[in-house]
């Protein structure tokens, strides 16, 4: 979800594939970045350089990368869906970031953290200050601007999107 006073974070790149460091779940991605590491030998993963696929803003000139990932996904596709099934990692991250690092397309962490609130229950988004008894706004929405439902179980996603569309569904009115 996208907070409705969000500024334009179009106006915040360099024209470069600006992109989200993502370190939420070290051992997930551990896991996917061995799973798939057969479809690329030759590539020595930098963990440091590992994104997060979920929001991206892209140029004109990421086309041919773009091109060159769906060639490769499709070529693919069957050993991919059958890692994917063997070890319970994403398709697209893990196989994403081998690609971006195997062709080494530039890209920049250049957005703020507060455009990418992910994993929110791990890290107290959902919790406000309880000393501030007047307020009792959850940090997510008083600091974040694009809130993403991931991390814990999917029963518990949709309800959450929905409470935290009952507290600010007025503010798109």
């Amino acid at each position: 979800m996208i907070k409705w006073d969000t500024p334009n974070f179009f106006n915040k790149t360099s024209k470069k594939l600006s992109t989200f460091r993502s370190l939420e779940n070290i051992k997930w991605i551990n896991e996917g970045i061995q799973g798939y590491k057969e479809l690329f030998p030759e590539v020595n993963f930098d963990l440091k350089r590992y994104i997060d696929c979920g929001f991206q803003i892209f140029d004109k000139k990421h086309l041919d990368f773009l091109k060159e990932l769906k060639k490769y996904y499709f070529k693919n596709v069957d050993k991919i869906l059958d890692l994917q099934s063997k070890i319970g990692r994403g398709t697209d991250q893990p196989v994403y970031n081998y690609l971006l690092q195997s062709l080494q397309e530039e890209f920049e962490f250049e957005l703020p953290d507060s455009y990418n609130l992910n994993h929110m229950n791990r890290f107290g988004w959902f919790a406000y200050n309880w000393q501030l008894k007047e307020d009792k706004t959850p940090f997510f929405i008083k600091y974040g601007y694009l809130w993403k439902y991931s991390g814990f179980d999917r029963k518990q996603r949709t309800p959450l999107m929905k409470q935290t569309w009952d507290i600010i569904k007025t503010k798109y009115e």
